[in-house]
């Protein structure tokens, strides 16, 4: 059944390099670093950047528990199901790409009044009417990283390249584009 359910998630990990860029540009923009979340925390690329960087651990949730290690702050379960005791300072996502829109919208009431968020997407959310109407129309990102290279997995490179989009809990009035480098 889990196996079943995993194949069904689009699990791509974030490789180190890029989860290192994005949970700096967070880390950055973050007015408070108490709540901090990394929603569809797959093997804790995120969350394992963000220790490093600040020295605390932080929640992940994710509905299939990929790694061995036993953790008090993993959560398994549905972010759409998911009913915090508190709003959220710090979120972070790669979520399954079909469904990246809704997970952001749900993102967005989860956080606290000055918090971000931040999305690792494929560039192809930077294109088309939908996209453009429900995610970067009526919510304008503070920065979108674009990322130099596209990631490899399972034996293929992927079509499009990765963005990392960071939103404020208001709706920004510019957005920095910002180009990344990431050495492999």
């Amino acid at each position: 059944m889990e196996q079943q359910l995993e194949s069904t998630l689009q699990y791509y990990p974030t490789p180190p390099q890029y989860a290192k860029a994005c949970v700096a540009e967070l880390y950055c923009l973050a007015a408070r670093l108490g709540n901090v979340i990394d929603v569809g925390c797959g093997k804790c690329e995120f969350a394992d950047q963000w220790e490093i960087m600040t020295g605390t651990r932080i929640w992940k949730l994710d509905m299939v528990k990929r790694f061995e290690e036993e953790d008090p702050l993993f959560i398994q379960g549905d972010w759409f199901d998911f009913k915090p005791d508190c709003k959220y300072d710090v979120i972070m996502m790669n979520p399954p790409y079909a469904k990246a829109i809704d997970f952001i919208e749900k993102g967005k009431k989860m956080l606290a009044d000055d918090g971000v968020i931040g999305v690792f997407l494929s560039q192809a959310y930077l294109s088309g009417v939908e996209r453009f109407d429900r995610l970067w129309l009526p919510w304008k990102p503070a920065v979108v990283q674009i990322f130099n290279r596209r990631i490899y997995h399972n034996g293929g490179c992927d079509r499009h390249g990765r963005i990392f989009a960071v939103w404020l809990k208001e709706s920004s009035k510019t957005t920095r584009l910002q180009f990344v480098n990431v050495e492999l």
